[in-house]
């Protein structure tokens, strides 16, 4: 038992040291991040909306984004209506994907799959 014991300890701590490097690596680029979003300004969301037909990488990120944080949306109109929401800068900056549900993680995933597959076919 104590031999089990033994090797479990070390896995464990192989583990934690291999995450911690991890997220040191990535935790410059999510700060980077942040810093960009709280860089939005109320005109970039206007200039967004404004838009009829945006390029389809930014509707695919915006339904996204829009999916991450539980807003439905079927289309740019409802999109257009979340970013000119006087909060959204704000809930994205605060975003917390712990309290994120699993329903908002479905439909995220659903929808980046959907898109993918359209702009996999527009590229080939």
């Amino acid at each position: 038992v104590r031999e089990k014991l033994a090797v479990q300890k070390k896995e464990i701590a192989t583990r934690v040291e291999k995450v911690t490097k991890d997220l040191n690596e990535v935790e410059p680029a999510v700060k980077d991040a942040e810093n960009a979003v709280k860089n939005i300004k109320r005109q970039h969301l206007v200039e967004l909306k404004a838009l009829a037909n945006p390029p389809l990488l930014v509707k695919l990120t915006l339904e996204c984004v829009c999916a991450l944080m539980g807003e439905k949306v079927s289309g740019w109109g409802d999109i257009r209506k979340v970013l000119m929401a006087p909060d959204f800068i704000s809930n994205v900056v605060h975003f917390d994907p712990e309290k994120m549900s699993n329903k908002s993680a479905i439909r995220s995933n659903r929808s980046s799959s959907r898109r993918r597959s359209s702009l996999s076919r527009t590229w080939t």
